[in-house]
């Protein structure tokens, strides 16, 4: 437990850092006025005060923020004649402010993850021609009918297998079913009777359906990578994250995924403390994905997140004229609401859902 929680700080302490940190910094490149830079939410732990700015550490670990004079529509009346008001800034500056913390986000995942492939991972590279045995997972029928590391899968079911694909086409869509597999042990050829495993897994509706295993793990080997390389890799693998969580986000809008997928501060604290007890290269690699995400989630076109600023910010200029007091008050009420059914929503699956388990 004590793991799980000092995981959970350290991962959210250092994705809310960074981001709260790009909004500071270009906050401060644009003239603005920074009256207070808190990671946590208040009441405050520690803290102290340098020029205008009070920095600060606060309590409830579960985000931070970056105050601005004038940030607050009401404030920015009193502060009209404040040169560093930040309602007085035009518009771009106040869309870079906005654009920077989940700009420094994805920024500092590629960062991350590109000094992982140099320092840590590598880049993995398998056989591409034919499937070798690395590992044999226990209890598992591969084990049971012999096959060992070395071995190259040949056939199943008289299907010619020569990539892991091959395989996992063959295996997953047929949990308990028997099949004849043919395999090759230092030139000779061997074959088997084959009972695949069954597994239930989760499907994007959230209902449960068996999947076929037949426990073996691909032979693989890491091979050092240069930082031209490991920089390549990164930006693949943010783009291909990126990829895949707006993917996940025009399913879940449309109501072909299921809620039960949503995982909020309990569900990163248990992966924190798994990924923890795996390594801290592994904690590290958290970083890296939960970064990618948050970036995208504050993107999105929600009022009191950056992106619905931003959206604010473009209706104004298209408007040439700035929303009412009142506007704005019912825009961020309307956030706050779907953001408060959000929270209830991800908070009742880490408890009682999928990722609560």
């Amino acid at each position: 437990m004590f793991l799980t929680i000092v995981s959970f700080i350290f991962v959210l302490g250092v994705v809310v850092l960074f981001h709260e940190l790009g909004h500071f910094i270009v906050a401060k490149l644009c003239g603005v006025r920074v009256l207070k830079f808190s990671i946590g939410f208040p009441p405050k732990m520690v803290g102290f005060k340098k020029g205008d700015t009070e920095y600060c550490i606060s309590w409830i670990p579960l985000g931070g923020y970056v105050k601005m004079a004038g940030e607050n529509p009401l404030e920015a009346e009193e502060l009209a004649d404040d040169p560093g008001n930040f309602m007085n800034k035009p518009a771009w500056k106040k869309a870079l402010v906005f654009f920077a913390g989940p700009f420094t986000n994805y920024l500092t995942a590629i960062i991350i993850a590109a000094g992982l492939y140099f320092f840590v991972i590598g880049k993995t590279v398998v056989d591409e021609d034919r499937v070798i045995v690395g590992e044999i997972m226990e209890d598992m029928p591969a084990e049971e009918i012999g096959l060992m590391p070395g071995d190259i899968v040949l056939s199943l079911d008289g299907k010619k297998i020569t990539t892991l694909t091959d395989l996992h086409e063959k295996v997953y869509p047929n949990p308990g079913e028997e099949f004849k597999i043919i395999w090759e042990r230092n030139g000779i050829h061997d074959s088997a009777m084959i009972t695949l495993a069954t597994d239930s897994v989760m499907n994007l509706k959230g209902e449960k359906e068996s999947q076929g295993l037949i426990g073996i793990i691909q032979k693989s080997e890491s091979i050092p990578v240069n930082p031209f390389e490991a920089v390549i890799m990164a930006n693949e693998f943010s783009w291909n994250m990126t990829v895949m969580m707006v993917s996940f986000l025009k399913k879940f809008i449309f109501g072909e995924v299921s809620p039960k997928y949503l995982g909020g501060p309990i569900a990163i604290a248990k992966i924190s403390g798994e990924q923890a007890r795996r390594g801290f290269s592994s904690l590290i690699w958290l970083i890296v994905i939960i970064s990618i995400n948050l970036a995208i989630i504050n993107l999105l076109p929600i009022p009191v997140l950056d992106g619905g600023h931003l959206l604010l910010l473009l209706v104004e200029t298209i408007r040439r004229r700035p929303l009412t007091l009142r506007q704005k008050a019912v825009i961020q009420q309307i956030g706050l609401a779907f953001l408060l059914v959000i929270i209830i929503l991800v908070t009742y699956n880490d408890i009682f859902g999928r990722l609560g388990q």
